[in-house]
């Protein structure tokens, strides 16, 4: 395979003496290893790495999108026929294929269990693989069938190319160099006094070629292959990828950040950058000639837009943050996040597979009645519905095209869904129709005890009550911001948090008076639930809180985390999830985690600067980010002139995680921008609002 070197970190362990055992059950790999990255025009690119993801860009490699997702086996190369048709292949003998572009893919048979490490096809229908133990597949009808052929090697075959639809070749350990000239139906093993790896190689045209391996080597051929001359080159450094732009013009990447570029064809090599000593690269390809991609060990991508001259590293593509988790029992689980993902668990978050539902939005709202039966909500009236455990959705009217915040069903037929706007929306026939209901105010949070009684939290300091199925309202204001989440054991106690999150509201007579309990926190709460009368969660901005006595003292159990939402099926399990795709699992039972009497406290290991949510926004959003050291720390927000408007931080921040709010009412709608700079750190991203 192509050349991956594993490092194995050993953490300093602590023994936990917990409240509860929490576990972190995302399934998006800690420590990425990006095996491969492709480009099929300059906008469109995928990154294949060695946790199962398959990403795609369509906007030059600057953000990228999950478009697939296992986690049973990892992934080595990709290559693409025509801008819809495409091959991906791993470990254990996989062989995925897509015919839309890269948005779905299925599984083909590829009658072997051996690694496989590189694929390219020599017509639109034939095509090859190599792998482990000299392992050579071809086939003929565009991946259907793969016979294996002879290559007269044991040894691991790390890439192959070819240079016309006859000939055709491939390198591997031990200096393997093979050729064919029949379209591949026969190998030659070519190689001669070369004894290190060879593993990656590629071909200007038809008679110059070149290849990389361990310890420094390249090797050159301006004899389609019959002579091969070493350059010489003062490395020791393990090469893992080459790649050219033209005939002079080409590049080699390897271990510990390593970067060298010709201009003559291959006869000098400058080295452009040891850009960082912990990161190997696995692998560099330019969608043009001066913009390219390097990509390896740490989840890093290096990108250059100047030939390869200088170089910016970026953290792998981020994977979504987690909005809603919804177990409708112990064992199954959907949580839905940004740009449309919806990921479902059946075995208590051991595994997770990706559903699909056509919408590339941000999810805000989820309720499940069953395993089978629920309902998602996010921005421009967007609610759809599964009736068949999320292989299929269906769309849902409201007649509304305000952002949908919060839904609730008290039974199959009867929901509410909550939007921006001073409107509730019910449906009593299973979301098929829907009618509003004015209200007082944006309805961000819902919970109804029964078809008749339920409460509302808004976007100010109402929290509202009915007991005609919403027909009337009875409303209680408070000492808070925005009333996030309500939550009610029974017709007298009740719950509800929000901003600012210093405190959890509780009532005891049904929401006609409230109690202020404090939670020696400053973040705002995202989400309450319970498990029973007594045992109770909150998350937010400042972590994860829990309760054992019915809300009236609350324990800081996770810091340093952002989480979204929670959900509690029984007493001994719990889930959680947040910023970045995380999603945590409390297991009662559970002995592989260890149990202490202090707060688990997280750091980040990077910087990193989360898109505003929601965006665009009206009138306020948030906007996150994360610092693996102290440092002082600004966040500005910029006009499109580039004029400042607003200081939101400018002040030392230690390591941690933070999130602040924005609040544009004063500002008129269009484009802004928010510039974090933390140190030697900077970065900016764009931000609409929308009145």
């Amino acid at each position: 395979m192509k050349k991956i070197v594993l490092v194995f970190a050993f953490l300093l362990t602590i023994s936990f003496q917990m409240y509860a055992q929490w576990s972190d059950i995302s399934p998006w790999p800690k420590d990425r290893i990006l095996s491969s990255v492709y480009f099929i025009t300059e906008s469109i690119g995928f990154i294949v790495d060695q946790s199962g993801l398959i990403q795609k860009s369509t906007e030059h490699g600057e953000y990228w999108n999950i478009v697939k997702y296992n986690s049973e086996y990892g992934l080595n190369d990709i290559y693409f026929t025509d801008l819809n048709n495409g091959f991906a292949i791993g470990d254990d003998g996989h062989i995925l294929k897509t015919i839309d572009g890269g948005n779905d893919w299925i599984e083909l048979l590829s009658n072997t269990n051996e690694n496989l490490n590189s694929v390219q096809f020599s017509t639109f229908t034939t095509g090859f693989c190599v792998g482990d133990k000299g392992k050579l597949l071809k086939t003929t009808d565009g991946g259907e069938n793969w016979d294996t052929l002879v290559s007269y090697t044991s040894e691991n075959l790390n890439e192959i190319k070819f240079t016309s639809v006859l000939k055709g070749f491939c390198v591997g350990n031990k200096g393997t160099i093979l050729k064919t000239s029949d379209g591949g139906n026969s190998w030659s093993n070519i190689s001669d006094s070369i004894y290190s790896n060879l593993n990656s190689l590629f071909f200007v045209d038809s008679e110059f070629g070149y290849a990389v391996g361990d310890s420094g080597l390249i090797i050159r051929t301006t004899n389609s292959g019959t002579d091969w001359e070493i350059v010489q080159l003062d490395s020791v450094i393990d090469f893992n990828s080459i790649h050219f732009t033209n005939s002079f013009t080409g590049y080699i990447v390897g271990d510990k950040g390593t970067v060298f570029k010709t201009t003559d064809a291959g006869f000098s090599w400058i080295l452009k950058t040891y850009s960082t000593q912990e990161t190997n690269f696995n692998s560099v390809y330019f969608s043009n000639i001066n913009t390219g991609f390097a990509v390896g060990t740490n989840g890093q991508i290096h990108i250059t837009h100047d030939g390869g001259n200088g170089w910016q590293w970026r953290n792998a593509p981020s994977v979504p943050s987690f909005k809603t988790i919804n177990f409708p029992d112990s064992l199954v689980g959907y949580v839905t996040g940004e740009q449309g993902l919806i990921i479902k668990t059946t075995d208590g978050g051991l595994s997770w597979k990706i559903l699909k539902s056509d919408l590339e939005i941000n999810f805000r709202t989820s309720f499940f009645i069953n395993k089978n039966l629920g309902y998602l909500g996010g921005p421009n009236g967007k609610v759809i519905k599964t009736s068949d455990g999320g292989n299929t959705w269906s769309f849902l009217d409201l007649g509304s095209y305000q952002d949908v915040y919060s839904l609730f069903f008290p039974s199959s037929q009867i929901g509410y869904a909550g939007l921006q706007g001073n409107w509730i929306y019910k449906t009593t026939d299973g979301g098929t129709t829907w009618f509003s209901i004015p209200v007082i105010n944006t309805v961000i949070s819902l919970y109804f005890l029964d078809t008749q009684t339920g409460y509302v939290g808004c976007n100010d300091n109402n929290i509202g009550k009915t007991t005609d199925g919403g027909t009337t309202w009875n409303w209680f204001p408070q000492n808070i911001w925005s009333s996030y989440s309500v939550y009610f054991l029974d017709y007298n106690k009740g719950f509800v948090v929000g901003a600012p999150g210093n405190f959890v509201l509780k009532t005891v007579n049904g929401g006609t008076t409230w109690d202020y309990i404090n939670t020696n926190i400053n973040d705002w709460q995202n989400q309450i639930t319970f498990a029973n009368n007594t045992i109770g969660y909150s998350v937010g901005g400042g972590g994860l809180l829990k309760t054992t006595d019915a809300g009236n003292n609350w324990i800081h159990e996770i810091d340093n985390r952002i989480f979204y939402s929670v959900d509690a099926p029984n007493i001994n399990i719990a889930y959680t999830c947040g910023f970045q795709g995380v999603i945590y699992k409390f297991d009662k039972n559970d002995s592989t985690t260890g149990t202490c009497d202090e707060t688990i406290n997280i750091l980040p290991k990077e910087f990193f600067l989360q898109q505003n949510y929601p965006n665009p926004f009206n009138p306020s959003t948030k906007i996150s980010w994360q610092s693996p050291v102290g440092n002082h720390q600004t966040l500005k927000i910029y006009n499109l002139l580039g004029s400042e408007v607003a200081t939101l931080v400018d002040e030392y921040k230690p390591a941690g995680t933070y999130e602040v709010e924005f609040n544009a009412a004063k500002y008129t709608s269009g484009v802004y921008f928010y510039r974090l700079q933390a140190g030697s750190f900077v970065e900016t991203k764009k931000m609409i609002l929308l009145k």
